[in-house]
């Protein structure tokens, strides 16, 4: 038979920051379990959580791996730096401030196993584009819904589900997270 999956570590109790999206228990064992099945060594995450969600990568990541964590407030970057500050592995995260559209060009093609999105309704499009990027084939996205309103990540989850490039799962959760495979693709026809 075969061998049972680990049990994810807890994280850190959440605390309440700026950003107020902190994960539920439940997507932060999601992201631990993503991390630890998929042998994730390269993350970017768009919208820092307070530092809740690098709280929860980065006890499944392996001991080379690396979180890049991007936030465009000041203040929910500060709050998310001093999070990942009390958090066992903080050398392996880059905190960067700065939004998506200025950063997320400056990152590498194809070199990250995992991109999180945790943003606003203005950064649809731009979003989704750079994660196509810097995704390596079988990447995984995960965009979680931080709104009980349906407000941004309606619009962003039709996106990605009309993207021929991703095979999208949707998961209603106490939040809606969808986490969607990136394919290779599709060979020319001549």
């Amino acid at each position: 038979p075969a061998a049972a999956a680990p049990v994810p570590d807890p994280a850190p109790a959440p605390r309440t920051g700026p950003s107020g999206n902190a994960p539920p228990p439940e997507v932060g064992a999601l992201l631990q379990w993503l991390v630890e099945t998929f042998e994730i060594d390269s993350v970017v995450e768009v919208g820092a959580a307070g530092g809740e969600t690098a709280a929860w990568l980065l006890p499944a990541l392996p001991s080379g791996g690396v979180l890049t964590s991007l936030e465009a407030d000041e203040r929910a970057h500060r709050v998310a730096t001093e999070t990942v500050a009390t958090v066992e592995h903080q050398a392996r995260v880059r905190n960067i401030h700065g939004d998506a559209a200025t950063v997320l060009p400056r990152l590498s093609d194809d070199h990250y196993d995992l991109v999180l999105l945790q943003t606003g309704p203005g950064e649809t499009d731009t979003v989704l584009e750079h994660a196509h990027r810097l995704l390596r084939v079988g990447g995984l996205l995960v965009l979680r819904d931080t709104s009980t309103t349906g407000g941004h990540v309606g619009p962003l989850v039709r996106a990605l589900q009309e993207l021929p490039t991703f095979r999208p799962l949707i998961l209603p959760m106490s939040e809606v997270v969808a986490v969607a495979v990136r394919l290779a693709p599709e060979p020319a026809n001549d």
